[in-house]
């Protein structure tokens, strides 16, 4: 078949001793040459295209970079807000406030209350030791715990079966609540210890009682009057 192709002619004047010019006339097949060098430019073109979207690419991504560190520092800002405003808040709290796991490791949420109506900071300690459990009910705990986070039962009927009470060293009455910190699933990921200082109310309660027992006695003593109006006469003679 016929094809195309290209020539390169070169001419090139010679010396000789008569005075008539001579002239050498080179012929140069520059086909492949020619296509060689239109493979490569075209080559070039493309690299040099793709080098400048490999620098527009990268200037985006440096852009990126940059807005990526301002967003992660604003989001690392409102979460230390967010952890801030809820230490506050869990301060605030006149009761103890803390989270066990399902190895019944106590986390580091936890309200400032511990301290006093627990006795110390919970953080990182086992649950068991926090509510100063004897060591032969450690184990009937451990049971308890396996059983409330499997939700065996519903945690509302296995919450009661857990401490009720805190023995506190100042003769404080602590009352202890459970309460379910579920994950997006459903499931139990921890279990919120609430430690309520009741030893006004206890105390309240036994007043009332003591006072319902003497009003008892007066109404006893008021409709058995003529009874002990006898008493005390005998016991004056």
């Amino acid at each position: 078949t016929q094809q195309n192709g290209k020539v390169q002619v070169t001419l090139q004047p010679i010396s000789n001793e008569s005075q008539i010019p001579h002239w050498i006339i080179f012929v140069r097949d520059v086909t492949l040459e020619e296509r060689l060098q239109k493979k490569y430019r075209a080559e070039l073109e493309q690299k040099e295209d793709f080098i400048l979207a490999l620098q527009k690419a990268q200037a985006e991504l440096e852009q990126y970079s940059k807005n990526l560190e301002k967003m992660v520092a604003e989001r690392t800002e409102q979460i230390s807000h967010m952890n801030r405003l809820m230490k506050a808040l869990l301060d605030s709290l006149s009761q103890g406030f803390f989270v066990f796991d399902p190895r019944g490791l106590c986390l580091e949420v936890s309200s400032k209350a511990c301290e006093t109506k627990l006795e110390g900071n919970p953080q990182g300690k086992m649950i068991w030791e926090v509510l100063k459990l004897a060591d032969h009910k450690v184990e009937g705990f451990k049971k308890w715990m396996t059983t409330l986070f499997s939700e065996m039962l519903p945690f509302e009927d296995l919450a009661p079966l857990g401490p009720t009470d805190y023995p506190h060293s100042k003769g404080l009455n602590i009352s202890l609540d459970y309460f379910p910190l579920r994950g997006d699933q459903g499931q139990i990921d921890g279990v919120v210890v609430v430690a309520t200082d009741v030893t006004s109310l206890v105390e309240a309660r036994k007043q009332a009682e003591n006072e319902k027992e003497y009003a008892k006695l007066i109404i006893n003593i008021v409709r058995s009057k003529n009874e002990m109006g006898r008493f005390v006469r005998e016991s004056q003679s």
